[in-house]
Parts: structure tokens; sequence; C-alpha cells
């Protein structure tokens, strides 16, 4: 007589055991001014990579993410060890990135590595009610990064598997440049290049104007998951609070992405206009009185560049704008008026995202002509240039 072996309910477990990957990392963040030569970034580099093997920390891998910010996984990497229960319940709490973009001018230097086995265990207490991992975003992956939980404890087994050592460099507008700890010495060719090239023309050639098109899609959004629907009255049209927040929040991104120009003190013009329908402009600092109808939602916002900084250098500033999401037009690096969707740091629609290869988009559909009106038209931008220029 065979007995059939009785499978816990989700519920019933006091104890648990599985598996997923592990993430082992150590970041550090460096001036820029102090990577003047290839000897001082191979310097950080080999403190990087010192700091990774004696000051590093793991963190178990839960799953990976739609957004850095998202809310609950794509897919979870978990595999049940227990041979009693097949799976339990968890929700995550997202903290936003594990390494945040740095600020003008530094760069940080990133070593890490990640084992394909872990294995844990998870066990009940008495004060247990739920089981909820502190998580935060390392490469679209959300990374356990507190394991301390009053009701319950997490133990980590066992590690194998993988363990090839990467390093990356991330600046402050967004450009990273990724390599191995074996093959160190390319990746610091490559970044003294980059840095010594950017020093070469520090003027950014001026004395042309270019024209960048902001749809700020994250007032929109601020307001329409504002708690209790407070920025909202019944007609649809902003409350004063609201008025003042999206104003303030303007100001905001207008700051920070000026801040994304690395080595430009000042490049934007002095004029940045917005307008509800492409023809009625008004300058940025009278935003709050034109917030009258329930046309709000249309803003454009239109600021004049002074040195040329354009297609994927001004893509890649865009991206790390990562509390934000909005449209851009603006000159690609073939002329071309060209728009492109941002969503928190990572891509919306758009020409880029096209480009990239996993979106089923055709780039066409992106670039500005008498055809697509979706888009900055040439006339209206030379317009706008001329305005914003008076």
């Amino acid at each position: 007589m065979t007995t059939k072996k009785k499978i816990k309910k989700k519920e019933d477990w006091s104890e648990i055991l599985f598996s997923t990957s592990e993430l082992t990392y150590y970041d550090l963040i460096v001036e820029e001014k102090n990577l003047n030569s290839i000897e001082k970034i191979n310097e950080q580099i080999s403190n990087v990579i010192e700091g990774g093997e004696n000051e590093s920390t793991s963190h178990m891998v839960l799953g990976d993410l739609n957004h850095h910010k998202d809310k609950a996984l794509n897919s979870s990497y978990l595999t049940i060890d227990s041979t009693d229960i097949t799976s339990f319940d968890y929700t995550i709490e997202n903290q936003g990135k594990l390494v945040a973009t740095p600020k003008k001018g530094e760069v940080v230097f990133i070593f890490y590595y990640r084992y394909d086995h872990a294995g844990y265990s998870l066990t009940k207490n008495k004060n247990f009610t739920n089981v909820c991992f502190k998580v935060k975003s390392f490469k679209n992956e959300a990374v356990l990064i507190d394991r301390d939980d009053p009701g319950f404890e997490l133990t980590a087994n066992d590690a194998s598997g993988g363990g090839v050592m990467y390093l990356e460099i991330i600046c402050a507008n967004g450009l990273s440049f990724e390599g191995s700890v074996e093959g160190k010495d390319d990746l610091i060719q490559e970044f003294h290049t980059y840095l010594t090239d950017k020093q070469k023309k520090p003027s950014k050639e001026k004395g042309e104007n270019y024209l960048i098109k902001i749809v700020p899609n994250f007032l929109a959004a601020k307001i329409h998951n504002w708690e209790n629907d407070e920025g909202l009255d019944k007609d649809n049209n902003l409350t004063e609070k609201a008025k003042d927040y999206c104003v303030d929040l303007m100001k905001s991104f207008i700051d920070e992405l000026k801040e994304k120009f690395d080595g430009v003190d000042n490049p934007f013009g002095k004029k940045i206009l917005i307008t509800y329908n492409s023809e009625d402009f008004r300058e940025l600092s009278e935003l709050k009185n034109t917030f009258k109808s329930n046309n709000w939602e249309d803003l454009n916002v239109y600021i004049l560049l002074k040195t040329k900084i354009l297609g994927e250098e001004l893509n890649n500033i865009f991206l790390s704008m990562s509390d934000y999401g909005f449209y851009a037009s603006y000159q690609n690096n073939e002329g071309e008026i060209v728009t492109q969707g941002y969503d928190e740091g990572e891509y919306d629609t758009g020409y880029f995202a096209a480009n990239v290869g996993n979106w089923d988009l055709d780039p066409k559909e992106y670039i500005s002509d008498k055809n697509n009106p979706m888009s900055l038209s040439l006339k209206k931008y030379n317009e706008v240039i001329k305005t914003l220029s008076e």
C-alpha cells in the first residue's frame, strides 16, 4: 500500500526552501575632474575591484521588472526546493534604483558578479503576517536590499555557478561604459577616450541655436494619481494646490535637465516658452496663469539650446531623467527632427526605441515631415527658434 504525500497549503508552512540567482556588487563615486589620465582611471578601477573583493554586499535576485519603479515582478526567478509545498505568496516593495545616477561632475564605478544558483531558507516566527521583500532595481531586476523582517528569518545557505566579474562606469549625463575585470584595459581606454574627446570640445560649437520640444506627461500622471482626486475640481480643472505643484515640478524638471548637460555651464537660452496649441506662446514664468481650462494636459514646452548637442547625446541625457515620463522632439545627428518618449529612465515609443531592435516600430514614423504632425515640423521648429532667440 502506498501513501500519498500530503502537500501543504500556501499558508500552512513554517519554513520554506527556495533557490534563485544572487548579485554581489560594490560601487564607488569619484569626481570626474580626478580622472584626467589613464593612470588615474586605472587607479579607480583598481579601487573598485579591491572594494568589490573586500566590501561588497550580496543580494538575492527575485525576478525581472518591466520598469525600475514597478510595484510587481514581471516574472519570478524563485524555484521552490521544499518537498511539501509548491509555492508561497509574497509581494515586493520597490524602492527605486540600486545605483543612483551620479550628480553633475561625478562618475560611478561599479563592480559586480552574479551566481546562477543561490539557496535560501525562510522561516516564520510568532510575529509573522506576510512576506514582503524590500527590493531595488539593478539592470531591470529586483534585488533584495534588506533581509531583516520582524515576521520571518531569511538565511542564505549556498551559492554557485557563474561568477564572472563585471565593471561598469556611469556618467552624470547617463552614458555608461561596460566591461569585465579581465578586460579592464579596454574599458579604461574607452572611457579615457570619451573624457579626452569631451575636453577637446568644451564650447560645444556655440553660435548656432537648437530646439527641444518637451511634452511633460509627468504633470498629468502626478495630478491623476493625486490622493482622493484632490488635484482636480468637479470640472476637471486644476485646483490651486495642484497648480502650485505643477509649477514646482516643472521647475524641478528644468533644473535637473540643466544639471545633466555635463561640461556646459549654461546650455539654455534665456527664454523657455510654453504653448497649448503650438501657436500662442508664453514664457514659462507665466505657467500657473495658463492653467485656466481643462486643456492643461496639452502643455508643450520649448527650450532653446545654445550649444550643439544632438542625437544620441541628448537621448542619453533624457534617459537619465529617471523621475519623469515625457516626450521630446529634437534633432538627431543627421539633422532630422525626431520624437522619442521616455518613461522614468526607460524608452517609451519613439525614434530611438524603434532603432534599438526590440521594439516593433518603424523609426521613420517618428521623423518630422509634412505628413507627420505628431512631432515638431521644420516650419514650426524654425519659428520657435526665432521666437526664443529674440
